[in-house]
């Protein structure tokens, strides 16, 4: 009797587990986004964040307004992008991670006159942020 209990209870307990692992998500490492491709006007955080530059730009509206002084000066806060909409008329902002912040500082670095910084970004974006693995100025 109690050996037909145990293999009772191990059936039981064998299916519960054969449930469970069923009904779970695939493990986050499990999903990778794919690399894609981005252009935009590179933006600090502290601009990009409210849509308007310290240097008096409107980044929703016109971020090649916005200038090498301004992002300099707020490169502290970190780096993003601004994308064109689907509207193909107003801009939004999404930030870059670590990587793409140095990238942003190397870029920087090489701009000569205090114009925007139009850039192409290769990454992968995901909750708002881009892992960049390439970043180029366009200028």
């Amino acid at each position: 009797m109690q050996g037909k209990i145990f293999f009772i209870l191990l059936i039981l307990i064998m299916g519960f587990f054969a449930y469970a692992e069923g009904e779970t998500e695939p493990a986050k490492e499990d999903i990778s986004p794919v690399e894609q491709e981005f252009t935009g006007y590179l933006v600090d955080v502290t601009c990009g964040l409210t849509g308007s530059g310290l240097d008096g730009a409107n980044l929703v509206i016109n971020p090649d307004d916005h200038t090498k002084h301004c992002l300099e000066v707020c490169a502290a806060s970190g780096f993003g992008v601004m994308l064109k909409n689907d509207d193909g008329e107003t801009f939004r902002f999404v930030k870059f991670d670590d990587i793409g912040n140095n990238l942003s500082n190397e870029i920087l670095s090489t701009m000569t006159e205090d114009t925007s910084a139009y850039v192409t970004v290769k990454g992968f974006l995901e909750d708002n942020i881009i892992s960049v693995s390439q970043l180029e100025l366009n200028n």
